[in-house]
């Protein structure tokens, strides 16, 4: 009943037919269609406690695997969007029950809908006269009085809201490319961002806001990478992390702004392309993403700028821990740190940390991917940017509360405050990808054909001959789901309805399944998931790991390949299907692995280099075949019976060759600007017409700007 027609939840209008709430005067928030699903649900059941299962088979149904999470995502955000006069609660949880409606619903029709504009305009088109004695002319001159004003009133709003209450921006860079990771002097006047090159190499460059005419003043002057900075407080020095790949190293950096000079004061964590640091209230403590020889895994750690030996030490754990502490932002009263922490490449929150006592408050739910948090000065709120399918997008939540407003500024991330001036800068960055075909055929030359191209982004197309179909993920429901579509991009079919992240798709060789990565239940890790291609069903894998890569297929099916994250090391797994058991076949740090018909595993290591062993063999056996100079992806190449099509990548360019195993010849069929190929993109060939598929990407345009919100006043 309540699924279908419009309803109310006290002064809240719920319209299931556009999926929307209406609030009193005007105000309109969409809602997704689970959303809208699980609200109905609950007010049909009103008032019963309603388990958790039973909503997640009424909603989701054969897709109920995914139900658990998708269910706490969805009463989370229910409760962030109906937000009553009263602040009464909406919906209440039953601790290991399930969930009940604390508002009785109540059909709406022609005669009891609610008017969205009644409470806005009772004040001004009722007034009461109390004085019955009045001349009539004195009631018609009030009235007009007071139209009158009410016509005055709403212009005075309207052009309120289109200068005031609109967002603003200040166009700071317009170079071609990408100026990323904005850090502002303290007073606001410099902005220091890094700028990739023609040639792709990365400096960092500062302008003055006061002299826009002038060109940006380079700071930095060699083949090292540099990105995130910061600033200290008298706004003397800037610090750095410089990442020297020739060489081997990273050095923390102080430079003096006036004269350029760099002074190492640490050393950083070597791998990895983000460098993220931030310097407390009180400018004594620098905070960096760093790793030691001994620790497990990278984290944050503090260096001491009073100290004359710059003595550090880890903050963040170091062993036994099931995520990874990223960004991080001081609190402007020096008690808490705003922390960005990874459990899988599915999820990713913030946490806020007392300093001293250690205790902990998470900030943020069921977040994809954090690019950016930064405090506002006056310490009552954060903002932040999460990525999600590709999409960016700003908000900003108050510690204390807990409340999260959403900014509505797409391509919004790695936002940061000026100290002094309070003045929000970001970096406005839009990314596009399609799945693009190129001719291998070697009489001709050929340039990249998009196959599957639209406003929406698709990626890791995997094709099946068995099939002669394609499987991808795409963004075009707002997630990235699983789709497949013939090999010439025609009769698009979205194959799963998760609503949560698809990644890695392959095919089985007989093209019965398909494999990918995922989110898992509780969401601090993710799961392979098996899609049966003619029923739909999904299968979840089940591993005793907490996180994997991408899956691949054993040559009769029966296996899946895929990297797993343990504790003490990542390798290679295989995976029986059938007893779910797992076996270590790599021991070298092997990230994916494919497996031809006589059962050579040919695997690739992040250190660079392609390499194969005779799984048929009892004894470990490794054999180089390519080294990493000139075979140095991880995830962008595909192995035939002819040879191995491979993607290698330069500063400034991808060239996508191939490796003959008749002869050990190599050549290269395409070379083109480093964007242009996606650098994580796997690669798949559909031979009978010697075409090869890979993720196309547009050069994105990353620009910095300053930002004026009538939400963060």
């Amino acid at each position: 009943m309540f699924q279908k027609h419009t309803y109310s939840l006290s002064s809240i209008k719920v319209q299931p037919s556009d999926f929307c709430l209406y609030f009193s005067c005007g105000k309109k928030i969409q809602l997704q269609p689970k959303l809208i699903e699980v609200l109905g649900y609950l007010a049909n059941q009103y008032p019963r406690v309603v388990p958790r299962e039973e909503i997640i088979a009424a909603v989701w149904g054969e897709n109920s695997f995914v139900g658990e999470k998708a269910l706490t995502n969805a009463i989370w955000n229910l409760r962030q969007k109906l937000t009553l006069e009263d602040q009464q609660e909406v919906i209440e949880t039953i601790r290991k029950s399930g969930y009940r409606l604390l508002v009785a619903p109540q059909l709406l029709n022609s005669t009891n809908e609610l008017s969205n504009n009644a409470s806005c305009q009772a004040e001004i088109s009722n007034p009461t006269i109390k004085n019955k004695n009045n001349a009539y002319w004195l009631r018609a001159s009030l009235y007009g009085l007071a139209s009158f004003l009410m016509v005055y009133i709403i212009w005075q709003q309207l052009t309120i809201d289109t200068s005031i209450n609109a967002p603003m921006f200040e166009q700071i860079t317009t170079e071609p490319g990408n100026e990323l990771f904005t850090s502002p002097s303290p007073d606001g006047r410099y902005i220091v961002y890094q700028w990739h090159d023609p040639q792709g190499i990365s400096n960092l460059y500062m302008r003055d806001r006061t002299q826009p005419q002038l060109k940006a003043t380079q700071l930095t002057y060699d083949s090292a990478e540099q990105g995130f900075s910061v600033w200290s407080l008298n706004g003397e020095y800037l610090y750095f992390a410089k990442k020297d790949k020739i060489n081997k190293r990273c050095d923390l950096i102080q430079m003096q702004v006036k004269t350029n000079e760099e002074t190492i004061i640490g050393q950083c964590h070597n791998r990895g392309g983000y460098y993220y640091i931030d310097i407390s209230a009180d400018g004594k403590t620098l905070a960096y993403h760093g790793k030691n020889a001994s620790d497990s895994h990278s984290g944050i750690y503090f260096l001491d700028l009073t100290s004359p030996e710059l003595n550090t030490h880890r903050f963040s754990c170091n062993l036994n821990c099931n995520y990874r502490d990223r960004d991080m932002s001081f609190s402007p009263d020096g008690r808490y740190i705003a922390v960005s922490r990874r459990y899988s490449t599915f999820e990713e929150n913030i946490y806020l940390i007392n300093l001293v006592t250690k205790e902990e408050k998470q900030l943020t739910f069921s977040e994809e991917d954090i690019v950016g948090l930064t405090w506002h000065p006056n310490g009552k709120h954060i903002v932040f940017a999460t990525q999600r399918a590709d999409i960016r997008q700003g908000y900003m939540v108050e510690p204390e509360s807990g409340i999260i407003t959403n900014l509505n500024v797409e391509g919004f991330s790695y936002p940061k405050y000026s100290s002094q001036s309070a003045e929000l800068f970001f970096q406005h960055r839009l990314e596009h990808y399609q799945v693009s075909s190129l001719s291998v055929k070697s009489d001709i030359t050929a340039s990249p054909f998009p196959v599957l191209q639209s406003k929406f982004n698709h990626l890791s197309a995997d094709y099946s001959v068995s099939q002669d179909k394609i499987t991808y993920v795409s963004n075009e429901s707002g997630f990235y789901e699983l789709w497949s579509a013939n090999s010439d991009g025609s009769h698009r079919q979205q194959l799963t309805f998760i609503e949560d992240t698809v990644k890695y798709p392959k095919w089985s060789n007989d093209g019965s399944k398909i494999a990918f990565l995922s989110a898992n239940r509780s969401g601090k890790g993710d799961q392979i998931y098996i899609l049966d291609f003619n029923s739909k069903k999904l299968r979840q894998l089940s591993t005793e790991f907490k996180r994997h890569n991408r899956p691949t297929w054993s040559f009769d099916d029966n296996y899946i390949i895929s990297a797993v994250y343990a504790e003490e090391y990542t390798d290679l797994h295989q995976f029986d299907l059938k007893s779910e058991t797992s076996k270590r076949v790599t021991f070298d740090g092997a990230r994916t692995g494919v497996i031809n018909k006589e059962n050579q595993l040919y695997y690739s290591r992040v250190s660079g280099g392609l390499w194969q062993t005779d799984l048929n063999s009892d004894k470990l056996s490794v054999k180089q075949l390519l080294d990493k100079d000139i075979f140095n992806t991880v995830y962008s190449w595909e192995i035939t019976e002819r040879g191995i099509y491979f993607n290698h990548h330069t500063t400034s360019t991808s060239k996508l060759k191939f490796y003959d195993f008749s002869n050990n010849h190599i050549s290269t069929f395409l070379t083109q600007p480093k964007n242009a190929v996606a650098s994580s993109t796997n690669l798949t060939i559909i031979d009978d017409l010697q075409l090869l598929l890979f993720t196309g990407s547009s050069f994105p345009q990353a620009d910095i700007k300053k930002l004026q919100h009538p939400k963060l006043r």
